[in-house]
C-alpha cells in the first residue's frame, strides 16, 4: 500500500484537478490522508465530496499550524508501506504511483526520484537513470543533484514508511522539505533516479508560501546551507552556489516588496555572521 499524503490550504482553485489525479491512478491500492490545515476557503468541501465518492480517502482537519505539520500529522496516521506526498496545487499523471511502486521494488531502493513538469512547459528532471548502491557512492555526485534542486521537495519521491525517524521541521517556513530529506537520506543505503516526469507542479500559484516575503528568510538560508554542507561532509562549491542564489533571489523579492529599508539593519547584522564571508563570488 501507498500512502499518499496531501496537505491543504486555501487550495479550492485547484483541489479538483488533484484528487481526480489521486483517485484516477492506475495502481488503486492508496491510502489516501488529507489534511485540511484550518483552509477558510470551500477546501473543506470539496475533500468531502471527494471522500464520498472514494473510499480511500481519509479527511482530518486542524487549525492552521502550516504545511510540515499537516505532512507530520498524516505522517502518524499513514497506513501505508510506502509514502508520497503530494501539493493540492499540484497534479500526477496516471502511471505515477505504479512507476514508482515498480522501481522501488524492482531496484530495491530506499528512496526514488522522478522528474516533474511546471506551467508553461517547465521541466525539472534528470538526462538519466542513476542506481546508486551505498549512500557514499550517492554523496561523490550529490553537488551535481545539488544543482538540479530534484532533491529539495518530497512531491516527486516515494519512500519507504520504515525509514523515516525524522519529522518535517515545523520552525521553518523555507527549506524545510531540503532539511526533511536530508534527514531521510542518511537512513538510506540505495536511492535511485529515474528520468520520467509523471508529477506536474503548479509553480505559478501566487498563494505558495515560496513566493511569499518576510525577514526570517535569510536566517532560514543560513540554516539550509549549513545542513546541505554537514551533508557534504566539506566545502563544496555547488552547495555555496546554491545559498548565493537563494540569498539574491530573496533580496531581489525583498526589494520589489517596498520592505528592503525596514529591513536594512536586519540584514546587514545576518551578513556579519553569514557564509556568504567565506564564499569568492567571483570565482
Amino acid at each position: 500500500m501507498i500512502s499518499v499524503i496531501v496537505p491543504v490550504y486555501n487550495g479550492e482553485m485547484y483541489l479538483n484537478r488533484c484528487l481526480k489525479s489521486i483517485c484516477s491512478q492506475t495502481y488503486r491500492d492508496l491510502d489516501i490522508v488529507i489534511i485540511d490545515d484550518g483552509s477558510q476557503d470551500n477546501s473543506r468541501k470539496i475533500c468531502e465530496e471527494w471522500a464520498n465518492r472514494d473510499r480511500r480517502i481519509r479527511i482530518f482537519f486542524q487549525r492552521n499550524s502550516g504545511v510540515s505539520s499537516a505532512r507530520n500529522k498524516a505522517l502518524e496516521i499513514a497506513l501505508g508501506d510506502y509514502i508520497m506526498f503530494v501539493d493540492c496545487d499540484d497534479y500526477l499523471f496516471p502511471e505515477m504511483c505504479i512507476t514508482m511502486l515498480t522501481k522501488i521494488e524492482t531496484s530495491n531502493a530506499d528512496l526514488v526520484v522522478c522528474g516533474t513538469k511546471e506551467s508553461f512547459d517547465g521541466l525539472w528532471a534528470s538526462d538519466r537513470d542513476v542506481d546508486y548502491q551505498s549512500l557514499p557512492e550517492f554523496k561523490s555526485d550529490f553537488p551535481y543533484w545539488v544543482k538540479t534542486e530534484l532533491f529539495a521537495p518530497p512531491w516527486n519521491k516515494i519512500y519507504r514508511r520504515e525509514l523515516i525517524k525524522e519529522y518535517f521541521p515545523e520552525n521553518l517556513s523555507f527549506g524545510e522539505d531540503l532539511i526533511f530529506n536530508l534527514h531521510y537520506l542518511n537512513s538510506c543505503s540505495r536511492i535511485s533516479v529515474i528520468k520520467d516526469v509523471p508529477y506536474f507542479h503548479e509553480k505559478e500559484n501566487e498563494q505558495s508560501l515560496v513566493n511569499k516575503v518576510y525577514p526570517n528568510r535569510l536566517l532560514e538560508i543560513e540554516e539550509i546551507h549549513c545542513a546541505l554542507s554537514s551533508f557534504v561532509g566539506a566545502p563544496c562549491k555547488q552547495v555555496d552556489d546554491k545559498g548565493l542564489r537563494d540569498v539574491s533571489v530573496y533580496l531581489l523579492a525583498l526589494i520589489k516588496s517596498n520592505n528592503y529599508s525596514e529591513w536594512r539593519n536586519r540584514i546587514k547584522l545576518w551578513a556579519k555572521s553569514s557564509f556568504i564571508n567565506r564564499v569568492d563570488i567571483f570565482r
